[in-house]
This record gives structure tokens, sequence and C-alpha cells, in this order.
């Protein structure tokens, strides 16, 4: 099983994104939920080039009272949150764990709420982190996370994403990668002209 990493610009097929999650959700129970809850449903009209532009944000890092982008008000609603499992690849959840931007393409989401109301323990165990919403079946990633680029590694085979990683921290990694590699490279094309000179002074011995 070969590994890519992809920006969020990746279409996954369509086909490799039907409801992944730990349950079935029914209209009738998305229905119930929000008229116990007094909450609505998000679908994403108040959001301009979803697809493009949207955002994420975790709650502890950035609290619930307003948008961490334009400082507009939040709604709290309910929505299908794709979040993704260590090695196991993308899931989804259905919960009030989103707090909306009424101005701009950003969600707030209360990460501890979403794990806590992920049904599967061991999904619990390997949660990563969400990485978008499941609009009307169809996938939008976050364009980013708490400030920073997400690369999703995809897994070639069933096209799912299975890991998540900050596209500063992987950049910085491949580039201490590639300098241990030069200098490894460096050592051996040294250790050679040592071997050559020494086999030369042989020789002439």
């Amino acid at each position: 099983m070969s590994e890519l990493i992809q920006s969020n610009s990746t279409q996954l097929s369509k086909n490799s994104f039907i409801h992944l999650g730990d349950t079935k959700v029914t209209d009738e129970i998305r229905e119930q939920s929000e008229i116990n809850s007094g909450l609505t449903h998000f679908i994403g009209s108040n959001f301009s080039n979803l697809k493009e532009t949207i955002c994420g944000y975790s709650s502890n890092r950035v609290g619930e009272k307003k948008c961490p982008k334009c400082e507009s008000a939040l709604e709290n609603q309910f929505c299908d949150f794709v979040y993704v499992v260590r090695d196991l690849g993308m899931r989804v959840s259905y919960g009030p764990h989103g707090y909306f931007c009424k101005t701009c393409p950003t969600v707030v989401i209360n990460t501890s709420s979403l794990k806590a109301g992920i049904l599967n323990c061991s999904h619990k165990v390997n949660f990563l982190r969400p990485i978008g919403l499941d609009i009307k079946g169809d996938l939008f990633l976050f364009k980013e996370w708490n400030d920073k680029r997400p690369l999703f590694v995809i897994n070639e085979v069933d096209e799912q994403i299975f890991d998540v990683k900050d596209h500063d921290e992987y950049i910085q990694k491949q580039n201490v990668e590639k300098e241990f590699l030069i200098l490894k490279n460096k050592k051996i094309a040294n250790k050679k002209k040592m071997q050559k000179k020494s086999k030369k002074k042989n020789r002439r011995k």
C-alpha cells in the first residue's frame, strides 16, 4: 500500500465517500435531534466558495464566543463532521459539535464533544482530528486547521484519507531528511576517495 501526500485540493471519488460513521443516521434521527435540542442543521447556505475556503478550528484553542477569522457571531449547529481514525481512514459523526460563523466560511469544532460522541471505542482511542464536513454526501475538506495548512495522506487502494499532517511540519521533516541524505552521500563519497588513495599508495609500494 503506497501513500500519497496531497493537499486539500484533492477530489476524492464520490463512491469512496459513502456514510462511514459508526451508525446510520436517518432523516428521522436528524429531525428529532434538532427538535429536542432547538438547534438547526448546517447546510452551508451562508458560505460562498465552500470547497475552496472553509477553515476549521478547535474550540480548545479559540473558544466558542466569536469567529477567529472575522470576529463575527458563531451559531451552534448540527452537522456531519468528518474525522480521521489512525491507519483506518475517514469516519463521520453527526452531532451539534460545530460553531459556524455567520459571515465567513469558518467553523469552530468542539473536538472533545466530537470524540465523546463517537460510538466505537477503538475509534475514540485512535481519533486523530476533524478534516472536514459532509454536506449532503459531498466532502468539504478544511483549507486550514488552527491556522495551519493540512496535508492529507491518501490510501491509493480505496482513496481513503487515513492520516493528516501539518504542511509546515511535513516540509520541515522533508528538509531534515534531505539534509541527512546529502550528508550521508558526502560521507560515502569521501570514504570512496580515501579507499582509492589507499589503493594507489599500496600499488606504488
